[in-house]
């Protein structure tokens, strides 16, 4: 997994591709891929289920929280 690239990506969920949810959903899946998340279940034409959708959301607030516990420990 590479930290940089998921952190990456999800910058530009929250500031660059707001309005524009095709591109949203193609990080979510970037994402999940890069972090492999799903293994084999995840969909090689760049959708994710509602429930793999969910569970992108939670692992991006998990990352989330745990990059700012990380940088406040420095």
């Amino acid at each position: 997994m590479n930290q940089d690239y998921i952190a990456e990506q999800i910058n530009r969920i929250e500031s660059h591709y707001q309005g524009n949810q095709q591109l949203v959903e193609n990080s979510c899946w970037r994402i999940a891929s890069n972090a492999d998340l799903f293994d084999k279940q995840l969909n090689p034409d760049g959708t994710l289920t509602p429930t793999q959708q969910q569970q992108v959301d939670e692992f991006i607030d998990n990352f989330k929280a745990s990059r700012g516990h990380n940088q406040s420990q420095s």
